[in-house]
């Protein structure tokens, strides 16, 4: 509840990061893997925080203030690692919206998420210019699980695949070219 606002169930007005360090610090003596979630949860809905339209924040972040949503972060890339401007994802429009094609690795909470927040290049030779974010959720089609890769246990980490992952337009955070600031 700490990382979404008050309006869509949240505890504070705006999430507050002094808040959420206190949170975090106070979870992490008592246990390492309940910071890791709370961390994880407040990662992947924070982009719908910041940039989600009403529509968007109305769908995701009751459920995540709820516990009744599992979020994660898709950025991370075999070959860019979190370099975010090298990263291959590619979205592109089509007459539904948009069509996600890549593979995004070690994603925290992949899997079990119930949706993702999955940054993808939407001009070829923009660099950090053409990234857009994208809430996907789990079940849409062309996403799937690749499987675990286990890093340190018990943290829920693994790889993700799109090929022809069709997502509606309102699926964009922000707009094309928004979501390096993201």
């Amino acid at each position: 509840r700490h990382a979404v606002p008050a309006a869509w169930g949240g505890h504070y007005e705006r999430p507050s990061l002094a808040a959420l360090c206190a949170v975090r610090e106070a979870l992490a003596a008592a246990s390492p893997l309940a910071d890791a979630v709370f961390a994880l949860q407040a990662l992947g809905s924070m982009p719908i925080t910041l940039s989600g339209n009403e529509t968007q924040q109305r769908a995701w972040l009751p459920r995540v203030a709820a516990g009744e949503a599992v979020a994660a972060f898709a950025m991370t890339e075999p070959d860019a690692g979190s370099d975010v401007a090298a990263m291959t994802t590619r979205a592109r429009r089509d007459s539904y919206g948009w069509v996600l094609d890549g593979r995004k690795h070690l994603i925290s909470n992949a899997g079990i998420a119930d949706f993702y927040t999955l940054f993808a290049q939407t001009e070829d030779g923009a660099g950090a210019k053409g990234i857009a974010c994208f809430v996907v959720p789990s079940e849409a089609q062309g996403l799937r699980f690749a499987g675990a890769q286990v890093l340190s246990e018990p943290h829920p980490l693994g790889e993700i695949v799109m090929h022809d992952c069709r997502v509606p337009n309102d699926a964009c955070l922000g707009g094309p070219g928004e979501g390096f600031k993201l």
